[in-house]
């Protein structure tokens, strides 16, 4: 009875251990500064590997997923590609859920861009955004008490960390109305959009378990 009560806790402290392997490829600053924030905030339960494309391109982020991490990964692996809209067209966009899909990747897709997924920390904002550089100037008054540009900022996600579930909330509430009317998600038509939200509830799920 003892040795069985042994074997019990060491069988449990052995899955304790056994963490899950991440592979992300993004695009920008902004992206690979917070993305470095979860890599640290989750790294008991998950190995992650970030690799920054450097391009804007939607078909590249996918590509730079294959390139640098294919050889290592396997269908079990979580594989997630982050981009944005930006200047994409939807035969890009389209192409690269095509990508991913081959690659068993989930697209973490951000209309018209990263930050709308920081603002919705802060504010219930479901406005057309129909400027990136507005968007990005909103963020830095936001967040301009932590004297840090928050694009290399190292510690973003730990700024927002507090403010997290707002991000939840208002993803949940764009996602329903883009369903409400029949708006696809991976679309130039969804801003402002983003489902960082299914990445880090993915991350908080291993956590959890």
């Amino acid at each position: 009875m003892v040795k069985k009560r042994i074997e019990e806790i060491q069988r449990k402290r052995n899955t304790q251990t056994i963490r899950k392997n991440v592979y992300i490829s993004c695009e920008g600053e902004t992206e690979e500064a917070y993305l470095k924030g979860l890599k640290k905030c989750f790294k008991d339960v998950a190995t992650i590997k970030i690799s920054n494309s450097n391009r804007t391109a939607a078909k590249d982020v996918v590509k730079n997923l294959k390139n640098k991490y294919s050889k290592e990964y396997d269908k079990s692996d979580l594989k997630y590609c982050v981009f944005d809209c930006d200047d994409n067209s939807q035969n890009d966009i389209n192409e690269a859920l095509k990508l991913a899909e081959k690659e068993h990747a989930r697209v973490i897709f951000s209309n018209p861009c990263f930050e709308i997924w920081l603002l919705w920390h802060f504010k219930n904002d479901f406005s057309f955004q129909n400027s990136n550089d507005n968007l990005k100037r909103e963020i830095e008054k936001l967040l301009k008490p932590n004297y840090w540009t928050y694009k290399n900022n190292p510690t973003l996600y730990d700024l927002l960390e507090s403010k997290r579930s707002n991000a939840q909330m208002n993803h949940a509430h764009r996602k329903s109305q883009l369903e409400r009317d029949n708006i696809p998600q991976y679309s130039r038509e969804s801003n402002p959009f983003s489902n960082m939200d299914d990445l880090l509830s993915d991350l908080i799920q291993l956590h959890n378990q």
